[in-house]
């Protein structure tokens, strides 16, 4: 009797359970590897994103403080005990009187509760309160520094300056811990002596 040759893989026309195994791991090794990639950089496209709706609201906020301040006067500075901004020099409100149109109203900015808040009371009139920043910008600090500030005599040669600091980041709690620090300083375009 003739023996019968046993086939060789190419003639089976499949493949054995360890082969299936291998190939079946590999391919779940590489989606994994292609999923995690995939997550991670959805994570940082969503903190970017964040950060860049955090400046730009940030620029923004600061942009409408200056150019008030630009034209402001009789500025005056407040600090509460304990605070965030409890240092020498440094404020938590700051507030100035504006002209427009020849009607006065005086303008106040402080921080309150991760929120940029700002206070316009015409003169004789009722106090409007709004909020700069967007709900989805937490403001962690808010300080002023005022220069020319001795008291209720500045000195009348020198505008008034001020320097405001502001920490800011987004208000997801996934990532809050991602923060700027941002600082300038603005002249008003008044003179104290122009005021008296």
């Amino acid at each position: 009797m003739n023996a019968i040759p046993n086939k060789t893989h190419q003639e089976r026309g499949g493949y054995t359970l360890i082969e299936f195994v291998v190939a079946t791991g590999l391919f779940i090794f590489i989606i994994a590897l292609v999923t995690t990639i995939f997550t991670q950089s959805l994570r940082a496209q969503r903190m970017l994103n964040a950060m860049m709706e955090v400046q730009s609201n940030a620029s923004l906020s600061i942009e409408q403080i200056m150019r008030e301040m630009r034209t402001g006067f009789s500025f005056a500075a407040t600090s509460i005990s304990g605070s965030a901004c409890d240092a020498v020099g440094w404020y938590d409100s700051i507030s100035f009187t504006r002209s427009v149109r020849n009607a006065t109203s005086t303008i106040e900015y402080r921080w309150e509760n991760a929120s940029i808040v700002r206070t316009e009371t015409p003169s004789g009139g009722t106090p409007a309160v709004s909020t700069l920043n967007a709900s989805s910008v937490a403001v962690n600090r808010l300080c002023f520094a005022l220069n020319n500030n001795n008291g209720s005599s500045p000195d009348p040669t020198i505008p008034w300056r001020v320097t405001l600091f502001m920490n800011v980041g987004p208000s997801d709690e996934r990532i809050k811990e991602r923060t700027l620090d941002i600082e300038t300083t603005v002249s008003a375009r008044t003179l104290p002596s122009e005021t008296q």
